[in-house]
């Protein structure tokens, strides 16, 4: 998922990327230290205080929230990320629609969410999710906030019969933990093989997979 999202939204670095339920801040730092994004801000509630950093000498910003006034003293702002979010927020138009308006008409934004309600587990019990999406629910989604979606497609569609078999089985656990857990390496570097391999592919992909990706837009 990371080298999709580092391709977007095309070679040439981005000023500036806001990164909505950041956490850690890993995708802006891994954009920063490719010297795909010349400055980072990321925006996440559970920050416990606003800070700046800095990461491979470019400026990382952290907050705990945005306002559309702040937004507008960012200056030049190319890309937004909302990186497995829109789940965790009862009203996920609502958050959508407010970044939709604090940032110039055009500006992409790159989205994924967890797929598929048959797939939940305790899983999504212990992280707090309100839902799963299809690409259906999704797009609905997008045009509910005021955006136009350019591609959506679904993504780990070929691990998709492995992890719909283990939360099946596990729908029963109590929710107690997360299904993350650290893996070996042999395992960790065939999933990579494979997700590879699916990238060429995953854009025609409208037929199953652990996650749904979209790029969209509010109309110029």
């Amino acid at each position: 998922m990371a080298d999709h999202v580092m391709r977007l939204p095309g070679a040439r670095p981005v000023e500036c990327v806001i990164d909505v339920g950041a956490g850690a801040g890993w995708f802006s730092r891994q954009m920063l230290r490719d010297g795909l994004a010349r400055a980072a801000v990321c925006v996440d509630p559970g920050y416990l205080e606003d800070r700046d950093e800095t990461e491979a000498g470019r400026a990382i910003a952290f907050r705990c929230a945005l306002d559309a006034a702040e937004i507008e003293k960012i200056g030049q702002v190319d890309l937004v990320l909302m990186m497995d979010v829109l789940e965790h927020v009862e009203d996920d138009d609502g958050l959508l629609s407010h970044y939709l308006n604090a940032v110039p008409a055009g500006t992409p934004f790159f989205i994924t969410v967890p797929a598929f309600e048959m797939l939940w587990s305790a899983h999504d019990v212990y992280l707090e999710h309100y839902r799963r999406y299809t690409l259906p629910r999704l797009e609905r989604t997008i045009r509910d906030a005021g955006a136009i979606p350019v591609s959506m497609h679904y993504f780990f569609g070929l691990i998709f019969p492995a992890v719909a078999m283990i939360r099946l089985l596990r729908r029963k656990r109590p929710a107690t933990r997360s299904d993350m857990a650290p893996i070996s390496e042999p395992l960790n570097t065939m999933l990579k093989g494979i997700c590879a391999v699916e990238q060429k592919l995953m854009r025609i992909n409208r037929l199953a997979g652990v996650s749904v990706v979209a790029l969209c837009h509010r109309p110029v």
